[in-house]
């Protein structure tokens, strides 16, 4: 049977004075395109996106091992001969913001998040200077993922989450006999959403010896997996979809008593 689409109400977007957002990254797959091998291409992206950063951004050539495979009598096997695909990685001064570009897909990752005001506008330099770039003709996925460590309030066992991540979610921790052995639990629940949009949710708790808890991480992977034509206007849109449904999703996974913890001083 077909899943019915998540429905969830509209999120709060009062940002949380204690966030504990680690990592933010979005990603475009697209059909693959030449000028990622062209320098003076790749310095058009990073001048346009230097601007907006207000640096000049770091440099630096990667390599991406492409396998091919074969069917055939003994099963599947790699291909020999393969050579690696090479990109770029662009990196800001304190390496909290990144951007990889592929000959098959771009990437804006940051671990420095502060809003999606912030963020959205570094996107919408970048996306739109990959279509007048590279002019890819079609978007095949984007995704967004959020990465939350929560380590407020700090806790002395996995089952001292209840009240603060929905019970629902605990599963085992919370189980009469094996939540006093549990050692980490990590679960992953998939999910489909409105619009053809689909959520992976990661999460789970592991015992910290660094701070001496057991932080919960709740990371969340929505995406949406279309072919259609590239239009940086349409992605950003897609994006705005996505980043709302990842906060939808963060806020149905925490308790009122969690979310107002994290609020602290919050700000507008």
């Amino acid at each position: 049977m077909t899943p019915s689409p998540l429905v969830l109400p509209k999120p709060s977007t009062t940002q949380l004075g204690h966030a504990p957002l680690q990592l933010v990254v979005c990603q475009v797959r697209h059909d693959r395109v030449d000028g990622v091998q062209h320098g003076d291409q790749v310095l058009a992206i990073r001048d346009a996106l230097s601007a907006v950063m207000g640096e000049e951004l770091g440099l630096e050539q990667l390599a991406q091992q492409e396998v091919s495979f074969q069917f055939g009598p003994a099963g599947v096997a790699p291909l020999k001969g393969d050579t690696p695909s090479n990109g770029w990685r662009l990196r800001s001064r304190d390496g909290k913001w990144i951007v990889a570009l592929f000959a098959d897909f771009f990437a804006l990752e940051s671990t420095g998040y502060t809003s999606w005001t912030d963020f959205s506008n570094r996107l919408e330099v970048l996306c739109a200077a990959i279509e007048r770039t590279f002019k890819p003709a079609l978007e095949q996925r984007i995704g967004l993922r959020y990465v939350d460590n929560v380590t407020r309030p700090e806790v002395a066992n996995p089952g001292d989450w209840a009240g603060y991540i929905e019970d629902s979610l605990l599963g085992p921790v919370l189980h009469p006999s094996f939540g006093t052995a549990v050692a980490g639990v990590q679960q992953v629940i998939q999910m489909a959403a409105p619009e053809g949009m689909q959520v992976l949710l990661r999460h789970g708790t592991q015992f910290d010896e660094s701070l001496g808890s057991w932080p919960y991480v709740l990371d969340t992977d929505c995406s949406r997996t279309a072919s259609r034509r590239f239009n940086a206007s349409t992605l950003l849109n897609s994006a705005r979809d996505l980043h709302e449904l990842a906060l939808q999703v963060f806020q149905a996974s925490a308790t009122p008593a969690l979310l107002k913890d994290l609020a602290g001083e919050s700000k507008n």
